[in-house]
């Protein structure tokens, strides 16, 4: 299985996949306004994000392909808007990636960057918000409302998002 998985990897990880559904979610009743994503590389790094810092960034459209960096020591800066149509409030964003060194959320609210989470495999497991061995990160997305979030990702292995936003179970 290792190894099934290593060539997986290695087919995969130096190009972006390609697929036509990127952010999906396990309700209808909320919407992925915009998903975008930027690769940083190592020597272009941001220590502590401001709101111009990452309004500097110029974002792609996940649209169509997921981010997918391969082996990489760079960071990946994503961007989600979401729009919250149902009276739900607690969400959960997963990634799809057990391999990320670090990872930090910011929420952009009243025009301020507010950062919400701080983890990663560098991390002790237990101070994950949710324990499992991908990243679960726990979403505050107030109903009737547009909210937008960044992600800063770093990984000395395998780069890449598979975000989906789904109800606790």
């Amino acid at each position: 299985m290792t190894w099934l998985l290593s060539v997986f990897i290695f087919a995969t990880g130096f190009a972006e996949t390609t697929q036509p559904l990127v952010l999906r979610t396990g309700d209808s009743n909320i919407e992925a306004v915009d998903f975008s994503y930027s690769y940083l590389p190592a020597k272009e790094k941001i220590e502590e994000p401001t709101i111009e810092s990452l309004q500097k960034i110029s974002f792609v459209s996940a649209k169509r392909s997921l981010p997918n960096l391969g082996y990489s020591r760079g960071q990946l800066v994503a961007k989600f808007e979401f729009q919250n149509q149902s009276n739900e409030s607690d969400w959960i964003l997963r990634l799809g990636n057990p391999h990320l060194k670090k990872l930090r959320l910011f929420e952009l609210k009243d025009n301020q960057l507010n950062e919400r989470l701080r983890t990663g495999i560098e991390e002790p497991f237990l101070s994950r918000p949710i324990l499992f061995r991908e990243f679960w990160l726990p979403l505050k997305l107030e109903p009737n409302k547009t909210q937008t979030f960044y992600l800063i990702t770093e990984s000395g292995q395998w780069l890449g998002l598979i975000p989906y936003l789904t109800l606790p179970s």
